[in-house]
């Protein structure tokens, strides 16, 4: 009974910390990506494997639908996603402590342009 309280006690803590981040925004995204790298490295700091769940999960989503919406609007690329949660999280972690002031969205775009393009016709 203890230990589940004692999780609860820190998933309140946690969402407590992330307050607001599921709140729209005016350039089209809502969540996690529009908090600040300076937010997401103190998450990062006290809650390391929550704040991986939430922003590692929401900088795979984002750059998914960019995929996708890529496809939809009649583009025959997209870019590779590949890589491993790791290799996210040290780009996303390296691009956070360089631009504390950045929001997380910008760190995920900027990966995401880093990636090896995918062609539809040569496939």
């Amino acid at each position: 009974m203890r230990l589940l309280l004692a999780v609860c006690f820190v998933a309140v803590c946690f969402a407590n910390a992330l307050g607001g981040i599921a709140y729209a925004q005016p350039h089209g995204s809502t969540g996690a990506g529009n908090r600040s790298c300076a937010k997401y490295a103190e998450l990062k700091r006290n809650f390391p494997e929550e704040a991986d769940l939430a922003f590692l999960g929401w900088a795979q989503g984002y750059m998914s639908g960019i995929n996708l919406g890529s496809l939809v609007q009649g583009s025959h690329s997209y870019r590779d996603l590949s890589q491993t949660p790791e290799q996210i999280t040290l780009f996303l972690v390296q691009y956070c402590d360089a631009n504390p002031s950045a929001n997380f969205k910008d760190g995920v775009i900027q990966l995401l342009k880093s990636l090896p393009p995918v062609n539809e016709d040569s496939r």
